[in-house]
């Protein structure tokens, strides 16, 4: 055979052989990059995922644009102010890391009432950071900042609810977010579904650098006898999954509060002589085929709610009772129609200094993606009237428009 002839074939199955090993590694490369490349899904936000599965992180972010009108009195045209804000604006995280057994969530609010700057004096941006191990689908241990369990509405996401904002109910006897310990049990006997959470914490509320030496002490009891909701719809509001059976929930909350020193335990202006706070609620929903009824009652006291400083001024624990109770239905084209009654009644050994309040409102929503897109509005009225002095104050209407936007 020719030299030359010899030479074009080794050059020949030298090119060829260059292609396979070229081919080989562009591949092995390729299966690499492919393994190693994250998983995303955008089911409730935007979920990153390691291949490995070491850690997932989702991510989301929702905002509450919000215009409400207040008149000055009964007279629905006696212009009283304007609001126009951003109510609420957060970015929230949450996933696991190493095992999904152990996982977090973080929430970050940027609007002023999350700042809570005026009654903290700290800016409080910071809303949950919490650790939360799962062993098994029974038990749950939390250690870190987050919602107690308290009363439903309160720990009914903001983003869940189904007129603008919370009841008045809630605003004034709530307990609120608290750094501790949290132990969570949850089982069932056949349908019926139970449920005991606990909480240790600090008793201070949001981020405070010092804890005093008395602490908060929480324990709540849930009943389901009809069995789970869809969705986890007890904490919810507003029949958008359309039960097809009836379910209830049932809870009982108990609360102690130790040298607290706030007005409203975890929330309000710092108080001049810190009370030890006793708080009980108890509240139930009931859904079905788009139906829903939900009702609170909540009442907090302590031995002496009145403080001062050195100068005399007065700042009081946030004492008595109060209770909401509300309806709505969903029609089948998503269209919220909703009505409540809310009666708020401070002790009497505060009502020299606060009011007492019947509220009846009328509110629709108008939900374009579930509870993550929607249009909101309410109206108001606002009965105020003050026990020890026997009088009625300044009556007044509230109407308020709000969307929402999250992912």
């Amino acid at each position: 055979m020719p030299n030359s002839l010899i030479m074009r074939n080794c050059n020949y199955k030298s090119f060829i052989a260059a292609l396979i090993l070229l081919f080989s590694l562009n591949t092995s490369i390729a299966q690499e990059n492919d393994y190693n490349f994250p998983e995303f899904n955008f089911d409730k936000g935007i979920g990153i995922k390691a291949t490995n599965n070491l850690f997932y992180v989702n991510f989301g972010l929702r905002m509450q644009n919000r215009i409400s009108y207040t008149s000055a009195n009964t007279d629905i045209f006696g212009f009283g102010n304007i609001q126009a804000r951003i109510r609420r604006m957060r970015l929230k995280f949450d996933g696991y890391v190493f095992d999904p057994r152990i996982s977090y969530k973080l929430e970050l609010g940027f609007e002023n009432t999350s700042i809570d700057f005026e009654d903290a004096s700290v800016p409080n941006v910071l809303l949950d950071a919490v650790v939360i191990y799962n062993p098994n689908k029974n038990w749950a241990f939390l250690f870190g900042q987050t919602k107690l369990p308290g009363n439903r509405q309160r720990v009914i996401s903001s983003g869940s609810l189904e007129m603008v904002d919370r009841t008045l109910t809630n605003a004034r006897f709530n307990i609120d977010r608290d750094f501790g310990i949290q132990v969570q049990y949850t089982n069932s006997i056949n349908e019926f579904v139970y449920a005991l959470k606990t909480a240790i914490s600090s008793g201070e509320g949001r981020n405070f650098l010092t804890t005093d030496e008395g602490l908060a002490y929480t324990g709540r009891l849930e009943l389901l006898p009809l069995g789970k909701f869809t969705n986890k719809g007890d904490y919810t509001e507003g029949d958008l999954e359309r039960e097809s059976t009836p379910k209830v929930s049932f809870g009982f909350t108990a609360h102690r509060n130790e040298n607290a020193i706030r007005q409203r335990g975890q929330i309000g202006n710092l108080l001049y002589e810190s009370r030890d706070l006793t708080s009980f609620m108890g509240d139930f929903i009931f859904k079905y085929n788009g139906w829903s009824v939900m009702a609170e009652y909540l009442t907090r006291s302590t031995d002496d709610p009145l403080t001062y400083n050195e100068e005399g001024d007065l700042r009081f624990v946030y004492i008595g009772h109060s209770a909401f109770v509300k309806g709505s239905y969903v029609l089948k084209k998503n269209w919220g129609l909703i009505s409540s009654i809310t009666w708020v009644s401070p002790s009497r050994d505060i009502s020299e200094f606060t009011d007492d309040i019947d509220e009846y409102a009328l509110g629709i929503s108008k939900y374009i993606k579930g509870h993550k897109l929607k249009v909101q509005a309410d109206i108001a009225y606002e009965n105020r009237h003050n026990k020890y002095f026997d009088q009625i104050l300044n009556d007044n209407w509230q109407v308020r428009l709000q969307i929402e936007l999250g992912f």
